[in-house]
């Protein structure tokens, strides 16, 4: 398949992740998925996305890829100054539906007057509250757990330590990327992947949009 992705994420855990999942949807381990941000290994942050969102260099870029995935955790919603409100632990579908789509209107509002020209290759992953929610439905068989969107980083935390595996970031970076890949891995398989993003909800979500986008892979 000649398509090429590229990533606008908090760090690089961010970029492994959405890997995995566009070669796991696709079916297809060769497809690129480039990282523009962050540059380096370092991760970068809610603020570093959204003021890279207005820039020259994004809109450049994107003239030369297929489709951008631009990627946020919304745990730090309420400090980006847009009037935002946290949504609760208890939420349902239709408000983490609704939620999600106040989170993409900022977004959109930080690219600017441009966005209608260049949407058809910008494709938003909105993790609430974090990346590691979305590895819950991969490493857990406890449904309480795997549609957490609450306290993610501590539950996939304890799983990891139990698999001698780490992710905290206080950790030795090689090992706590190689974790993040050990623990996503699944995601590469498309059954796996299909089945398990139904249980949690923004990845659900993210799944169900590609789907929309790509129909002849569904």
């Amino acid at each position: 398949m000649n398509i090429k992705f590229a990533v606008i994420g908090e760090g690089q855990p961010d970029h492994i992740i959405l890997k995995n999942i566009i070669h796991g949807f696709f079916k297809n381990k060769l497809i690129p998925v480039n990282r523009w941000l962050p540059e380096s290994d370092e991760s970068v942050g809610w603020d570093r996305v959204l003021k890279y969102l207005a820039t020259e260099e994004f809109r450049t870029r994107l003239l030369n890829t297929d489709f951008c995935i631009v990627q946020v955790d919304t745990n730090e919603c309420e400090q980006w100054n847009e009037g935002i409100s946290h949504i609760g632990g208890n939420a349902s579908e239709v408000q983490i539906d609704k939620f999600i789509e106040v989170i993409k209107a900022v977004l959109i509002k930080k690219i600017g007057a441009d966005y209608s020209s260049l949407k058809n290759k910008i494709i938003f992953a909105i993790t609430v509250h974090d990346l590691e929610c979305w590895l819950l439905p991969f490493n857990s068989n406890l449904p309480a757990e795997q549609s957490k969107i609450f306290s993610c980083k501590k539950t996939m935390q304890g799983i990891a330590k139990a698999k001698k595996l780490t992710i905290d970031k206080k950790s030795d970076p090689y090992k706590r990327i190689k974790s993040f890949e050990e623990m996503s891995k699944e995601m590469r398989d498309n059954k796996e992947l299909l089945e398990k993003s139904k249980l949690n909800p923004s990845l659900k979500i993210f799944v169900n949009t590609l789907s929309s986008t790509f129909p002849f892979q569904v």
